[in-house]
């Protein structure tokens, strides 16, 4: 009533009700509703404030009542109700959408296609309204979007067409200052409105916010306010049926053709229609039933659900069953958020969207189910044996999910992993998402995402044989005879010898020629005997050079000859440490030249291209156990987690036996040098980790994330260490190395050769003993037929007596008388003189006699000894052959017996 008069004027004070019946009679329309406090949410309104009709810069011009006119205003060219491309060009030229389309704050076509809620190109009144409604809190506050990065807000999602959560923020501002004016001019208690509280503010925009993408379209906004009557989150087919989205709402006669129908948005068949089901209507801006990467990003879809290449499949484009994915991913954690108020940062999940872990039992990670009940179990609890088991359930239970744990039977089909673990689509009727435990090293299909280990010391060992290889030297020594490097040395230093020999002999025939004979044979033989003493450093010294030429061409052979000899000691050295490498294996460095078994999965890695060892392939560890066991192979290179596996588990030859870990003196099989530096094999993947089917299903990424991010946190708070802490025998058991007599360590004493020298030593020593003794040679002898050596000796004695005897006597007898005979008469010789005389040649004669009695005896002794000495050599040469019998036959017990002790390292010479 105050007409044109200047200045304030009062507008009269009338209740809440009598506002509401005067000012707002379109109701909804006129209403926003702020969603809070929870259970009484304050309800603004756009109606007048005070008296004065311009107050607060044009209140009435925002009031709903004037909505219809407006829209009649606008309706210019057939007035049926509905506005063309044309006519509503002519409510973006008004201000304030005129400015914001010149500054490229919204753009026109993306205007008008979201305006158009039922899709049938035009916008009818009632959608003119809906589109005012939603300007409504951007025109009170005064506010608009604001424009993040370089790319104009026109030319970004929705084409500007949103409110973001700055426009919110100052709207709910803005809306409670204009509720405290209305509220004070009416004479209402003004504490029935406030400010929200931040929690409240968050939760408003969450309300608001359906797809997650943190701007609030105008399709949410008429979705939660109006279609969706009972506030489920959903529109079954009266709710639908009410709404602008049916296509009966459509103009013309009969209605114009739209793809806005409910079977059509209603993608999953469930009877009623999400908000995600209507955003497709929207993002499919050509119509075509697909969804490509441009009509993608302009429809806002959040980059917190995945990339748009996450989701597709084929041709960059988004497939209606793909959508369902999408679906199904988007509920499930829209879900869980508003029900366990978190984050997607904190990876929400709704119970009721079932997720189905798929394990294999492999002990020490995971336990075979104890009974039948344990099967299908819900959920991951202390019943649920393994250390891998144990870290996933802390997991689950930090991201609140309840996966139900599938174990993979005996008689599962192993021909591939998705076969065997059965990871693929979701199940969109169901909701529910298929995820395994992997436990092993496994080269997943390019259709798989996994998390990161759940095992700390994930990657590839190197496995060896507990005890060292124990080497035999005279083993060694025989192998060096027949090596390479022994022949190829003798062969070479033989030539230079004989070749020195010629040279020696050469220079110290002519004046040297009692010890270098000049015949060309001797001679040589000389030369070559010297240069072998010689450049041995022996030294006999039977033979040397006197010239000045050979004196100093044997200094220059023998300083060759020590350098000869140092090189050869030098490659014995190294044949010695070749032959005993095996046992100094630490670490994949010092793999090269060794024979080295690898698994066949890891084949794609090329290991031996990698540490240079030459590779022997084995289907399973156990197979390659059994080839480091005999010796086939030298170590093992392999996932520390199939290692882990095959020291727990028994042979599957014998199920029920002893795993190799668990064997009375100890595991026969070691890990050397720790895990192998990941740097040195980047491609191989973790062994124990979680996998979930990605190929346009984006949750099985989500999921994985979650595992890695959650196993992350429990890393940084210790819950990852205590677990360990409390697996740790069962993920590494203690090496046992038994009790008793059978476990204790080989000792360093060759005991079966020390037995055999002395049991020889003695044998020979009696063998000489009795052989030396009279009564054995007696027996010989009498054996032979022949008299005894003490016997000839005799009768020689006693022959060799008489004769002398004889001869003496005989001499005796005659030579006195023909010497008396044949002497001259001496003048003047006494007969004293003369008996002398006599006397004197009798005792020349007698020693005469005996000299050749000696000389006779002699003779007979040496043929004695020598025919002795024959008897000696073939007896020793007979022993020698049935030691050498002997020898081979203990030798060939021996390998027959403790072969696996006796072999040496299988190094690959190049």
């Amino acid at each position: 009533g105050c007409g044109g008069a200047a200045g304030p004027c009062k507008m009269p004070a009338m209740s809440a009700a009598e506002y509401m019946h005067t000012y707002m009679s379109c109701c909804k329309h006129c209403v926003w509703n702020m969603r809070f406090p929870v259970g009484a949410s304050i309800q603004v309104t756009a109606g007048p404030v005070g008296g004065d009709a311009n107050e607060l810069t044009g209140i009435s011009n925002l009031d709903c009542n004037t909505f219809a006119a407006d829209f009649v205003a606008l309706d210019t060219e057939a007035t049926d109700g509905f506005l063309t491309r044309t006519e509503f060009n002519n409510f973006l030229n008004k201000a304030p959408f005129k400015q914001m389309v010149a500054k490229k704050m919204l753009d026109p076509d993306s205007v008008f296609w979201i305006a158009d809620l039922n899709k049938d190109k035009f916008v009818s009144s009632h959608e003119y309204i809906i589109l005012r409604h939603f300007f409504t809190p951007a025109m009170i506050s005064n506010a608009a979007p604001s424009q993040s990065t370089g790319t104009p807000l026109a030319q970004g999602p929705l084409g500007g067409m949103f409110l973001d959560n700055s426009t919110v923020s100052v709207w709910v501002t803005s809306a409670n200052n204009m509720m405290v004016r209305l509220y004070l001019v009416n004479g209402w208690d003004s504490a029935g409105t406030r400010e929200p509280r931040y929690n409240e503010e968050k939760e408003h925009k969450r309300l608001r916010d359906l797809d997650g993408s943190t701007r609030i379209s105008l399709d949410e906004h008429y979705f939660g306010e109006f279609a969706d009557v009972n506030g489920d989150g959903f529109l079954d087919r009266a709710e639908f049926d009410l709404s602008l989205f049916n296509p009966a709402t459509a103009t013309g006669n009969p209605p114009r053709a739209t793809k806005s129908t409910f079977e059509y948005m209603d993608l999953d068949g469930d009877g009623k229609v999400s908000f995600i089901e209507r955003k497709r209507i929207v993002a499919d801006r050509n119509e075509n039933g697909d969804i490509d990467g441009s009509e993608w990003a302009w429809a806002d879809y959040p980059v917190e659900y995945g990339p748009f290449k996450g989701h597709v499949y084929v041709d960059d484009t988004l497939k209606p069953e793909q959508y369902r994915y999408y679906m199904a991913y988007h509920g499930c954690t829209v879900r869980g958020s508003i029900a366990y108020s978190r984050p997607l940062s904190e990876f929400p999940w709704d119970k009721n969207c079932p997720i189905h872990l798929h394990v294999r039992p492999a002990v020490p990670f995971v336990s075979p189910p104890a009974a039948a009940a344990r099967r299908d179990a819900h959920g991951i609890g202390a019943a649920e044996g393994g250390f891998a088991m144990r870290v996933l359930g802390n997991i689950t239970q930090r991201l609140l999910w309840t996966p139900t744990v599938k174990y993979i039977g005996a008689d599962a089909d192993k021909t591939s992993l998705v076969a065997e673990y059965g990871l693929g689509p979701p199940n969109v009727d169901t909701n529910a998402f298929d995820m395994a435990l992997l436990t092993s090293y496994e080269e997943t299909p390019a259709d798989w995402t996994c998390s990161k280990s759940l095992f700390p010391e994930d990657g590839f060992v190197l496995v060896t044989r507990s005890k060292d290889v124990e080497i035999v030297m005279y083993l060694i020594v025989g192998k060096l005879t027949g090596s390479p490097h022994f022949i190829n040395f003798f062969c070479t230093l033989f030539f230079f010898t004989l070749v020195v020999g010629h040279i020696i002999w050469f220079v110290e025939k002519w004046s040297n020629q009692e010890i270098f004979r000049t015949f060309y044979g001797e001679g040589v033989m000389d030369g070559l005997w010297w240069a072998i003493v010689t450049q041995t450093t022996v030294g006999y010294g039977d033979k040397a050079p006197i010239s000045g030429v050979g004196k100093s061409f044997a200094v220059l052979w023998m300083l060759f000859g020590l350098i000869m000899f140092g090189v050869f000691s030098g490659q014995v050295t190294n044949f010695i440490e070749e032959e005993t490498a095996l046992n100094n294996i630490a670490s994949a460095a010092s793999l090269g030249g060794f024979q080295v078994g690898t698994l066949a999965k890891t084949r794609p890695l090329q290991l031996q291209q990698v540490f240079a060892f030459a590779n022997t392939n084995c289907a399973t560890m156990q197979e390659c156990g059994d080839k480091l066991e005999k010796g086939e192979i030298s170590a093992i290179v392999a996932p520390r987690a199939d290692v882990v596996t095959f020291f727990q588990t028994p042979h599957s030859s014998n199920p029920t036996g002893t795993p190799p870990a668990r064997v009375t003196c100890g595991n026969p099989f070691k890990i050397v040098g720790g895990t192998i530096d990941a740097s040195l094999i980047p491609q191989a993947p973790p062994a124990v980790r979680v996998c979930a089917y990605t190929r346009s299903v984006y949750a099985g990424v989500y999921l994985t994330q979650g595992v890695s991010e959650s196993l992350d946190r429990m890393v940084e708070d210790g819950s990852f260490q205590s677990i360990m802490t409390e697996n740790q025998e069962s993920v590494y058991l203690p090496t046992d190395e038994g009790e008793g007599d059978e476990c204790a360590p080989p000792t360093p004493w060759d005991v079966t050769m020390i037995v055999i020298a002395c049991g020889l030593m003695f044998f020979y020593a009696v063998l000489i003993t009795i052989a030396e003794s009279e009564t054995a040679q007696e027996v010989i002898a009498k054996w032979r037929g022949r008299p005894s050596p003490k016997q000839l000796a005799e009768a020689e004695a006693a022959a060799a007596r008489e004769e002398a005897e004889a001869a003496a006597d005989k001499q005796a007898q005659e030579k006195p008388k023909k010497q008396e005979e044949d002497a001259p008469k001496l003048p003047g010789l006494s007969q004293e003189h003369a008996e002398k005389m006599i006397d004197v040649s009798k005792k020349l004669g007698v020693f005469t006699a005996m000299q050749a009695t000696d000389i006779r005896r002699m003779q007979r002794e040496l043929k004695e000894q020598r025919y002795i000495l024959e008897r000696m050599l073939k007896f020793f040469g007979v022993c020698g052959a049935i030691v050498v019998v002997c020898l081979a036959i203990m030798v060939g017990i021996l390998i027959a017996v403790w072969g696996d002790k006796l072999q040496v390292a299988q190094y690959q010479y190049n």
